[in-house]
Order: structure tokens, then C-alpha cells, then sequence
């Protein structure tokens, strides 16, 4: 489902005409005698409306138990993310004392603005785990004085070309501020000794975007 509502109560309302449409929605119309269910099928009434609702953000979806399948299906929310598996008998039925209305837009952005944080807070996680892969094997080089812009790509497919490889086996991490902004300085791991005293040969003082790098050994384990 991809449009989020909330429900709300529906006002004005008649109470004894909501009890009787509500006890249509529950069961099907009994026929006046045993001969009218002989010849004539039982008819019910219009499906009630069946809604699913996210755990987190109680953001709620129109939704079909045919949509979801017999064993049900998962489901994700559109405002937070949350994401779970939603099964037909667990369906909520919206009665006629509610409503469903558009959800909040502000509500919508707050979410929206966890959810970046979140994103971010894990992007930060992929760097610090890369980087500590990269340390863990080969020769690692401290490089400095790049430019704010240089991303990590960019630093491996320089030593990658230097060296020759194409196999992946150059990795690069920029050191990053909390907001993801560049350091200006960063570490590449190289496979052997003789890997690394090439590249400080031939890059420790080239041009990157417009500044002379420094190349040197950091440290091995």
C-alpha cells in the first residue's frame, strides 16, 4: 500500500444507524424461509473496508485480504520504513464511527527526517568497518592534503591505476567528520611492500583535483 492515513472519528453520526449497519458488516442477511435459501442465494451486504496499521508511526492502509494473499504477505510502511509481515486475519475493519483521512504532513516529516538520520548513521557504520578492513591486512598508506571533494572511490581508482589492479584489491577511507564532511586525509591499503613503495614514488606529491598529495606509510599489521 502506498497511501498513508490515519482514522479519526466521523461526525456527525445517527448511533442506531451505525448499530445497524454495523451488525451488517458482521453477518449476511438471513433469507425469510428454508425454500428462499433453497432457490435464492444468500446476498450480503457491500465488504467492510479492511486496513492495515504500521506498529511505529500508526500510519494506516486500505487493503484487501485477495492483496495479501492467502498466507498473507510483508509489508512495507511508506512514511517510516518499518517493514513487517502483515497476515489477512490479522486486518483491522474500520466501522462507520471513524474515518480514514490523509495523514499528517508534518508528521510525515518528522519520520522522514529520522529516517536520514538513520541512513547516515549507517553510512558512517559502512566507513569505519571499511576502514578497518582495510588496516587489517596488506600495507596501509596515510595520505594527505586532498581536496574536500575527493570521495573514496575516486583515492582507490588513483592507486588502482598506479599499481595496476583492477581486482579490487586497493581499498581506500576517507576520514570524515560526525556530519560526513572530509578530513582532507585518508588511508589506502595496498597488498605488498613493494605496492606501497611504488605508490609513494610515483603519487606522493602528484596533482588531485587541484592539490599536491602526500604520500607516506602509515602503519602494517
Amino acid at each position: 500500500p502506498a497511501a498513508p492515513l490515519v482514522f479519526r472519528a466521523a461526525a456527525p453520526f445517527d448511533r442506531a444507524e451505525t448499530r445497524r449497519r454495523r451488525a451488517h458488516h458482521l453477518r449476511p442477511v438471513v433469507v425469510a424461509s428454508a425454500a428462499d435459501a433453497v432457490d435464492t442465494p444468500i446476498e450480503t451486504t457491500t465488504e467492510p473496508i479492511k486496513f492495515l496499521k504500521c506498529a511505529t508511526c500508526t500510519a494506516v492502509y486500505k487493503i484487501t485480504e485477495a492483496e495479501l494473499g492467502p498466507t498473507g504477505a510483508r509489508v512495507r510502511c511508506a512514511v517510516c520504513g518499518n517493514t513487517w509481515f502483515q497476515t489477512p486475519a490479522k486486518l483491522l475493519t474500520l466501522y462507520d464511527t471513524y474515518e480514514l483521512v490523509p495523514y499528517p504532513e508534518e508528521n510525515k516529516e518528522r519520520f522522514a527526517d529520522r529516517e536520514a538520520n538513520r541512513e547516515l548513521r549507517a553510512s558512517r557504520d559502512a566507513l569505519r568497518e571499511k576502514r578497518r578492513l582495510s588496516q587489517s591486512v596488506g600495507v596501509t598508506l596515510f595520505v594527505a592534503n586532498l581536496a574536500f571533494d575527493v570521495e573514496d572511490q575516486v583515492l582507490e581508482e588513483v592507486f588502482a591505476d598506479t599499481l595496476g589492479y583492477t581486482d579490487g584489491s586497493i581499498t581506500a577511507s576517507i576520514v570524515r567528520e560526525e556530519d560526513g564532511r572530509s578530513k582532507g586525509y585518508g588511508f589506502v591499503s595496498c597488498p605488498s611492500d613493494e605496492d606501497a613503495a611504488k605508490a609513494i614514488d610515483e603519487l606522493n606529491g602528484a596533482e588531485l583535483l587541484g592539490r599536491d598529495i602526500v604520500v607516506r606509510l602509515g602503519h602494517k599489521k
